[in-house]
């Protein structure tokens, strides 16, 4: 058991990401995603639970990126909650 109470520290550990929908209504919509989607998820996994914060936009893939990292800090906050 890790904790209860106020002063309870909560560890996690990324273990797998997935991307069930995405955008793919147009070609290059298809191509930015099918490039940045496997980068993000292996830096997501790499960094681990720091990556909701340390995570870096990849060049061309700007709005992919800054969704993928708000999604992210959604679910570690879910996460976190006792």
């Amino acid at each position: 058991m890790i904790g209860s109470g106020p002063s309870a520290k909560v560890s996690i550990k990324i273990l797998a990401v997935t991307w069930p929908i995405y955008p793919d209504h147009t070609p290059k919509s298809v191509y930015i995603n099918n490039q940045a989607l496997p980068l993000l998820q292996g830096e997501t996994i790499q960094l681990g639970a720091a990556s909701g914060t340390k995570l870096q936009n990849i060049s061309g893939a700007t709005h992919t990126s800054v969704a993928w990292q708000a999604s992210l800090q959604a679910a570690l906050a879910l996460a976190e909650k006792p």
